[in-house]
């Protein structure tokens, strides 16, 4: 058996067939999705822009303060950095004028130190004529005696 009112099979009456269906209308948009009057978004925007004002408002006072604050610490820093360089002008000047003394005091401890190597060394002689060995000795004391 079979059936005859298969999609593939249009029906044998064409009058037992329904009338056609009259076109359907787009739904309506949901009402509350629109707002009920103009006057109500209105004064929610202008409630968020007042508050975004006053937020900006608060954000500008924190960098102004911020800026002053800086400000001190680097007038501070200033000062700070105006006597370090008064300290080492004085500490330039009194270098420059001790120089000759320090001068003085590094040549007597070079002389010094020539005279100590000069004392220090072993006494070998090869010298074998009396003559050669008394020139050696006198130029010797002659040495010592103007490092004295």
């Amino acid at each position: 058996m079979t059936n005859e009112n298969t999609g593939n099979n249009p029906p044998a009456d064409t009058n037992a067939q329904s009338a056609p269906q009259p076109p359907v209308a787009p739904p309506t948009p949901l009402q509350s999705a629109l707002p009920n009057d103009s006057k109500g978004n209105a004064d929610e925007e202008e409630a968020e822009t007042k508050e975004l004002a006053r937020e900006f408002r608060i954000a500008e006072k924190w960098i102004i303060g911020t800026n002053i604050v800086l400000a001190i610490i680097g007038i501070f820093a200033l000062c700070i950095n105006n006597g370090q360089l008064k300290v080492m002008r004085g500490q330039l000047g009194e270098i420059i004028r001790q120089y000759p003394e320090i001068q003085k005091s590094a040549d007597a401890a070079e002389t010094s130190a020539d005279f100590l190597k000069f004392q220090t060394r072993p006494w070998v002689s090869h010298i074998t004529d009396p003559i050669s060995l008394a020139q050696a000795i006198s130029t010797d004391y002659q040495t010592r005696k103007a490092y004295n």
